[in-house]
């Protein structure tokens, strides 16, 4: 995932053609150095007018990847394949129940009331929201400058006021809706790699 095909320094070429650049803000997103980031950052100050909500794009995604590391949570963030609306991007949100337990008709209310609001507040939009039995899943539209960590970590501790129900770590990509089953599969896998850990 680290290979760069081209050098980084090509972002900054007037002669280097946008299409090329743009593949390279990909590739580089996906490379979990802070040097990279401070590129991408460079790039920004300075960018060609058409990838600049592109090199956003990658710089936040990017700067998810150093934070997931750091903090050695479990966000996930995958490259854009859900589209948006105007100048919002679909990003595709799992909150888990923290005792794997089903939400109450209250804890519902909570956090669809609290989202809804929330996502308002910050220029964004509540599509829809499914809740399942040991986790709830939204599709949800935001600006670019947002950021999606900050701003569910805010949900989750509001919603957490009520009763300290969710986790605290959330899933969210930008790449498609997955299915109750991909999202049970996910969570079951990470279940058995942190118990096979333990083990050794």
């Amino acid at each position: 995932n680290e290979h760069i095909h081209n050098s980084p320094n090509e972002l900054f070429s007037p002669d280097y053609p946008v299409q090329n650049k743009k593949e390279l803000l990909v590739q580089l997103a996906a490379v979990e150095k802070i040097e990279v980031y401070r590129l991408i950052e460079k790039y920004l100050e300075h960018p060609d007018p058409e990838l600049k909500d592109w090199a956003k794009l990658a710089l936040q995604e990017n700067r998810m990847l150093l934070e997931t590391r750091l903090l050695d949570q479990d966000q996930i963030f995958i490259s854009t394949g859900l589209g948006g609306k105007g100048s919002l991007l679909r990003y595709f949100i799992v909150l888990l129940s923290r005792k794997r337990t089903p939400f109450s008709e209250t804890q519902t209310k909570v956090i669809r009331g609290e989202f809804e609001y929330l996502l308002k507040q910050n220029m964004s939009e509540l599509e829809n929201i499914h809740f399942y039995d040991k986790f709830v899943t939204m599709n949800v539209l935001i600006p670019l400058h947002i950021t999606i960590k900050d701003l569910f970590k805010q949900g989750i501790d509001e919603c957490n006021q009520y009763g300290n129900f969710l986790r605290t770590n959330f899933m969210v990509t930008n790449v498609k809706s997955l299915t109750a089953e991909e999202i049970r599969h996910f969570l079951d896998k990470r279940k058995r790699n942190r118990k096979s850990v333990k083990k050794t």
